[in-house]
C-alpha cells in the first residue's frame, strides 16, 4: 500500500522541484567554470634574495588534477542540464529522459 505523500506519479509542486534542480546545475556549472579558470591562469611570483621565484598551477600535479576535476565536473553538468530542461518542458519524462537522469544523477524517479 502507497499513500499519497510517497506517490511519484504527481507530487504537489514537482514542477518547483525541476526548477530548483535546473538553477543549482546552473550555479554548478558556473562554480566549475570559475574555478578551472582560475587556477588555469593562476601565477604567483616571490621575490627572493637571488631573484624572482614563478609559480603557476601546472608545476604540482595536485592543482593539474583540480583543474582536470572542474572541467570534467563542468562537463557532466552541461550534459545533465539538458536532461533537466527536458523534464521541465514535457509533463512526463519520456522513457529516454529517464533513463539519461538515471546514468547521469545515479538515481530513479
Amino acid at each position: 500500500m502507497e499513500s499519497e505523500a510517497y506517490k511519484s506519479d504527481s507530487p504537489a509542486g514537482s514542477g518547483a522541484w525541476e526548477v530548483i534542480d535546473f538553477l543549482l546545475r546552473l550555479l554548478a556549472i558556473g562554480a566549475t567554470v570559475v574555478a578551472a579558470v582560475v587556477m588555469a591562469r593562476d601565477k604567483q611570483t616571490v621575490e627572493t634574495l637571488i631573484g624572482p621565484i614563478y609559480a603557476k598551477y601546472h608545476y604540482s600535479p595536485a592543482n593539474v588534477f583540480f583543474v582536470a576535476a572542474n572541467v570534467i565536473a563542468c562537463v557532466y553538468c552541461v550534459f545533465a542540464i539538458n536532461n533537466t530542461v527536458a523534464n521541465i518542458l514535457t509533463k512526463r519524462s519520456p522513457a529516454f529522459s529517464k533513463l539519461l537522469r538515471g546514468f547521469f544523477d545515479l538515481r530513479s524517479r
